[in-house]
C-alpha cells in the first residue's frame, strides 16, 4: 500500500519573517521547537500530516555527513546556499528501522536510522518530550532535496493539537505534492521504491 504523506520540509534562512509570512496567509503555527543538531521549526499541523518551517539557527552544532549516516541539518545548510523552499519530502512511517533496512536493500538510502528527541510546547505553555526516528533515501538524479520516513515514538497527543490545527485561511491538509521535472520517467524507479506504489505517467509527463 502507498505510503501517505507526513510532512514538508520547507527551509527557509529567517525562521521569524518566515513564520510572519505564513502567518499572514492565513497558517496558525506551533511555538519554536529545537532540535539538539542546530535546526529550529515551526509547523503548521493538519489532522494527519503538516508543513515544517525549518532553518539553521546554531551552525556549530550541525553535525557531518559520514559515510552511512545522513546528516538532516547538513543537507538543509547545504540547500540553503542556493535556494529556499522545499528541501525535503517526508513519508509517514511506523517503523523507521525497518525502512532504513528497506531502503538499504532497495539501494536507495545506504543510511544508518536516525534517532532523535526535542521538547514541543503546549498550547498551555507547558512543554513535553517528543521523540522521533527517520529513515532517509536519497536519487543521485535528484541532489536538490532528500527523502525519508518519520515515526513518532510517542503518544499522539503529545504532538497533534487541534488548537494548532485551525488556520484562518481554512486550510485542512496536505493533498498532493508536484515536482517538475525534465524525463519525469527517469525519476519512476526511485519513486517507486520509496513510496512502494506505482506510479502513472499522465498526460504531457
Amino acid at each position: 500500500m502507498p505510503r501517505r504523506l507526513d510532512h514538508l520540509v520547507i527551509c527557509v534562512r529567517d525562521l521569524e519573517q518566515a513564520a510572519l509570512d505564513w502567518q499572514t496567509l492565513g497558517f496558525n503555527l506551533t511555538p519554536t521547537g529545537v532540535h539538539p543538531f542546530g535546526t529550529s521549526n515551526r509547523l503548521a499541523q493538519f489532522a494527519d500530516n503538516f508543513l515544517e518551517l525549518l532553518a539553521v539557527t546554531d551552525d556549530a552544532l550541525v553535525p557531518p555527513a559520514t559515510p552511512g549516516h545522513f546528516s538532516f541539518a547538513a543537507h538543509n545548510r547545504d540547500f540553503l546556499a542556493t535556494a529556499e523552499g522545499m528541501s525535503m519530502l517526508v513519508l509517514h512511517s511506523t517503523d523507521a528501522h525497518a525502512d532504513a533496512a528497506r531502503f538499504r536493500a532497495d539501494r536507495i538510502g545506504d543510511y544508518a536510522p536516525f534517532d532523535f528527541g526535542r521538547d514541543a510546547v503546549l498550547p498551555g505553555g507547558g512543554t513535553a518530550r517528543v521523540a522521533f526516528s527517520l529513515a532517509f533515501a536519497t536519487d543521485p538524479a535528484m541532489p536538490g532535496i532528500a527523502f525519508f520516513t518519520c515515526q513518532q515514538r510517542h503518544p499522539p497527543d503529545l504532538f497533534w493539537k487541534a488548537q494548532y490545527q485551525r488556520h484562518p485561511n481554512g486550510a485542512l491538509r496536505v493533498v498532493e505534492v508536484v515536482m517538475s521535472a525534465a524525463e519525469p520517467a527517469a525519476h519512476r524507479d526511485f519513486l517507486e521504491r520509496l513510496t512502494e506504489g506505482t506510479p502513472s505517467l499522465r498526460p504531457g509527463g
